[in-house]
């Protein structure tokens, strides 16, 4: 999955879930001192006040797995979707909220929680429209692999 990848990288995304392992493609193809123009670094190209509130150095491969399995599981606690959770890792957790609650505002939506990505999808910068169905696709290609 990571031909290019480090054999220390490929050990510590041998043990992350397909979900996991997705991200971590298409986020820096698992090159753990991949860089971003915004700042984002390591192999889950987390933004520094991210890592830091983590704990983790996001250029050491097995941080920066725990980190996203942490910060993941807390976006899908948070939103209840896999697909608005990746909508938040790409774009940000205060922009997916904000957009989720001017949506539900817009359309008499009792409860800004009950806003699907499909709702928001359009609303959302163009590289998180193709960010979340990319990682979902790489993640099923992944799953019916093997």
């Amino acid at each position: 999955r990571f031909p290019k990848a480090s054999p220390e990288v490929r050990e510590v995304l041998s043990g992350a879930d397909e979900l996991l392992q997705a991200i971590a493609y298409v986020e820096s193809r698992g090159n753990p001192k991949a860089k971003s123009p915004k700042g984002a670094a390591g192999l889950y190209q987390f933004m520094p006040g991210t890592a830091k509130s983590l704990g983790i150095n996001p250029n050491n491969p097995a941080e920066a797995l725990d980190g996203a399995k942490r910060y993941m599981d807390k976006l899908i606690g948070r939103f209840d979707s896999e697909q608005l959770a990746l909508a938040a890792y790409n774009w940000g957790e205060g922009n997916v909220a904000r957009t989720m609650k001017k949506v539900a505002k817009d359309k008499n939506i009792d409860d800004w929680r009950k806003v699907s990505w499909s709702m928001i999808k359009n609303l959302a910068p163009t590289e998180t429209q193709k960010y979340v169905p990319k990682v979902l696709a790489l993640r099923e290609s992944y799953l019916t692999r093997g």
